[in-house]
C-alpha cells in the first residue's frame, strides 16, 4: 500500500506586475504607447492588434486621408491590462487603428472629441504616450 500524501501550506506572496516602459526605438525613430480600454472605460481591450494607419495629406496639407497595410504597418498587441508599445516608428503622421483586421469585427480607429479620426504626430527620438485611450472595439 502506498504511503498517504501529506499536504503542505505554503505562504505566497502576490506582487502586481508593473508595465514595462516602452522599448528605446532606433536613432532617428519614435515610439507610440497608450492603453486601450472600450468606450466606457470599465474594460481593457486585451491580446488585440494595434497598428498605425500612415495619413496621407493633399490639398496643401490641409486635407488627408490614412491607410493600413497590415502587412507592413507598426504595429503591437495589446497586455491584458491593453497596455501596448510601437517601437521603431518613422517619423510622420498616424492614425491609431485597434481590432484585427482580417477578423469579421471592423477594427476601431482612435477618433478625436469631433468624431473624426485623431492624427498622431510621432517625432523621431521621442515616447509619444497617448495615455488611456477608449474606442468602441468591444461595444459592438
Amino acid at each position: 500500500m502506498p504511503p498517504e500524501a501529506e499536504t503542505v501550506a505554503l505562504p505566497v506572496t502576490v506582487v502586481p506586475a508593473r508595465a514595462s516602459p516602452p522599448a528605446k526605438a532606433a536613432a532617428g525613430r519614435g515610439t507610440v504607447a497608450g492603453q486601450v480600454f472600450n468606450l466606457a472605460g470599465s474594460l481593457p481591450v486585451a491580446n488585440t492588434p494595434v497598428y498605425l494607419a500612415r495619413v496621407y495629406r493633399f490639398d496643401g496639407g490641409q486635407r488627408g486621408i490614412f491607410a493600413l497595410d497590415v502587412a507592413a504597418a507598426p504595429r503591437s498587441i495589446t497586455q491584458a491590462d491593453g497596455r501596448f508599445a510601437i517601437a521603431d516608428v518613422e517619423p510622420g503622421e498616424y492614425v491609431l487603428v485597434v481590432g484585427n483586421a482580417s477578423s469579421i469585427k471592423t477594427p476601431s480607429v482612435l477618433a478625436g472629441p469631433d468624431g473624426a479620426a485623431r492624427v498622431i504626430q510621432v517625432a523621431a527620438d521621442t515616447v509619444t504616450d497617448l495615455g488611456a485611450v477608449r474606442v468602441d472595439y468591444l461595444d459592438r
